[in-house]
């Protein structure tokens, strides 16, 4: 009775330690009793990574992985196909987070580190204020594909900054925003734009390179994969940059020559004299503008009055001819002159004109050969007399050819009172011509007589 007893005991006691046993392995492993949620992604490498190894939320160990395996597609690539489980019921797991391998010491054991999309803050300058960034504005990428949307503003500051340099006001955006598109690794330090389209919403676009030679990732993804780094990569990486920093060295080396550094001296040697004489120069200068100052300001001055002068001229210019009566009178006074020019012209080419100024050009001959003779003959006063008497009427006809001519240039009426006018001169002319010549017949009977 005494033995059985024992061996119960022995037994309960064995059956108590292999659960607490297994129970302190599952716990240890990051495994629970109770189900979970489940995930399946494709690394490029593991680095070793084994199943079992546990899973991390921020630190914290929230599941466990359950295989490791490598899987090959359908391209004649590999991938290692890693199934984890996260056990933790109180752990939302939000799409987007970044995914990647991490080692706990130099040769701890590795593990799968989730890390959910976290706030980022970033920098952008503008001229002016932008109301358009708000809350929850798109932030978009251009890929090989064309733009897609990876993330949202999540707050937005603004501060006004004034410069030396810029006068005017510069606008600095403090941009909070978040990138939650799954398979998309953004850089660290984008440069942010702001794009108004023509219809539609605005968005930012994030600048980068090398997103621009890739295609937009799948829409099926869940998490960013961030692959790791082997220490054998890592160590060619070191190695590669070694080489190019010895290459560097070498060039330092070269451009750090005993004759580069003479050059240098004396290139600096050259830069101080020529600073020196340019310091010189620019007392100069500022002696001068000093002594001319108030001159500039006088011919400143000057200048902008006879600018202003200029320009009340022109606009009581552009009065003057603008205004409509001025330019009516203007176009009337034009078509009076054009008329008279016609007029007159169309008088100096009558025959009747023409055939008058002949006869009286003849008169005026007549007249003078008549005065020369009366000079000649003439002897005594009453002779004398008479011949006054008849010049003064000669005079006086003449007289009358020349207001009879003055109409005619001045006249721009009716033609027939015109042609009138000339007939009576032309017989008055006439009639001149007639007692020219009768006084030339009697002179000369006088002087045959005397």
């Amino acid at each position: 009775m005494y033995q059985r007893t024992a061996t119960v005991k022995v037994g309960l006691l064995t059956i108590i330690s292999l659960a607490v046993l297994i129970t302190t392995v599952i716990w240890l492993r990051g495994r629970s009793l109770g189900g979970g949620q489940s995930f399946e992604v494709l690394f490029r490498d593991v680095d070793g990574m084994r199943e079992g190894a546990s899973v991390q939320f921020m630190g914290i160990r929230v599941g466990f992985v359950d295989q490791v395996v490598p899987f090959q597609l359908s391209d004649k690539k590999y991938r290692v196909r890693v199934k984890f489980t996260v056990t933790e019921p109180r752990v939302h797991i939000p799409k987007g987070s970044t995914i990647s391998l991490q080692q706990s010491g130099i040769i701890g054991e590795k593990f799968v580190e989730i890390t959910p999309p976290r706030p980022r803050i970033r920098e952008i300058t503008l001229s002016e204020r932008d109301e358009a960034i708000t809350r929850n504005m798109p932030i978009k990428v251009k890929f090989k594909n064309g733009l897609m949307q990876v993330g949202y503003v999540i707050g937005a500051s603004v501060d006004e900054v004034r410069t030396i340099a810029h006068p005017n006001p510069d606008y600095v955006y403090q941009i909070q925003y978040v990138i939650n598109k799954p398979g998309y690794l953004a850089p660290s330090e984008p440069e942010l734009k702001v794009i108004h389209p023509q219809s539609g919403q605005a968005y930012m676009v994030m600048e980068d390179l090398l997103a621009s030679f890739q295609h937009s990732p799948q829409l099926e993804t869940y998490f960013t994969l961030e692959e790791p780094l082997r220490l054998k990569e890592f160590l060619e990486m070191q190695l590669a940059s070694a080489e190019s920093l010895k290459m560097t060295n070498d060039k330092i080396n070269k451009l750090l020559s005993d004759e580069a550094i003479m050059s240098l001296q004396t290139t600096f040697k050259n830069s101080e004299q020529l600073t020196a004489q340019a310091s010189k120069v620019l007392a100069h200068a500022n002696s001068l503008f000093s002594t001319t100052s108030q001159d500039l300001h006088t011919l400143v001055a000057s200048t902008q009055h006879l600018t202003n002068n200029v320009v009340a001229v022109s606009q009581n210019i552009n009065e003057v001819v603008g205004d409509p009566k001025l330019k009516a009178n203007i176009m009337k006074t034009v078509d009076s002159i054009e008329q008279s020019s016609t007029a007159l012209n169309n008088i100096l080419q009558d025959p009747a004109l023409k055939l008058l100024i002949s006869d009286a050009q003849v008169t005026s001959q007549n007249a003078a050969q008549l005065m020369t003779y009366l000079r000649q003959t003439a002897v005594d006063n009453d002779l004398q007399g008479r011949l006054n008497e008849s010049l003064t009427l000669l005079n006086s006809s003449l007289v009358r050819l020349n207001t009879v001519m003055g109409d005619v240039e001045t006249v721009t009426g009716d033609k027939a009172s015109l042609q009138s006018i000339i007939q009576e001169t032309r017989e008055t002319s006439q009639n001149l011509n007639r007692f020219s010549e009768r006084l030339n017949k009697r002179f000369l009977l006088f002087r045959l007589l005397f």
